[in-house]
């Protein structure tokens, strides 16, 4: 059953306190079943891969947790864009949840450049190809 709210973010930049602070405010709404982080939620002898494909599984939406630069992180070896690279996990967790048809919400941090003529009628910065729906009080969670 997809349930689950899977968070993803970059570890490489400094989403991670923010990821983790959704995950557990989601977890202390939703229950602590319900809500996925890997740091929170993987143990040490796991096998990370498995353990990430089967909670993206489960998923019935995905938070992308993005960073200032965040698609401009580069490989520390090759250089090149992680977000472009095969083997990144962050563009495989998107990848998978738009495979699935899983619902995807950004939250994007550090936005200093955004001006208040490109924010829409309830106050949130579009992103490209994405529309955003806030729930009424009265709506279904997933």
């Amino acid at each position: 059953m997809a349930n689950k709210i899977f968070v993803n973010y970059r570890h490489s930049q400094g989403g991670g306190w923010a990821a983790e602070a959704i995950a557990t405010r989601l977890k202390a709404e939703l229950g602590v079943d319900r809500v996925f982080l890997d740091v929170l939620n993987i143990r040490p002898s796991a096998k990370f891969a498995e353990e990430i494909r089967a909670e993206i599984a489960q998923a019935a939406a995905l938070i992308v947790v993005m960073g200032e630069d965040w698609h401009k992180i580069q490989d520390e070896r090759t250089g090149n864009k992680r977000i472009a690279e095969d083997a990144d996990w962050v563009r495989e967790e998107i990848r998978t949840a738009i495979e699935r048809n899983i619902r995807i919400f950004i939250l994007r941090l550090g936005s200093r450049g955004a001006s208040r003529r490109r924010l829409d009628s309830r106050g949130y910065t579009p992103v490209s190809g994405f529309s955003g729906h806030a729930n009424s009080p009265g709506q279904r969670r997933c």
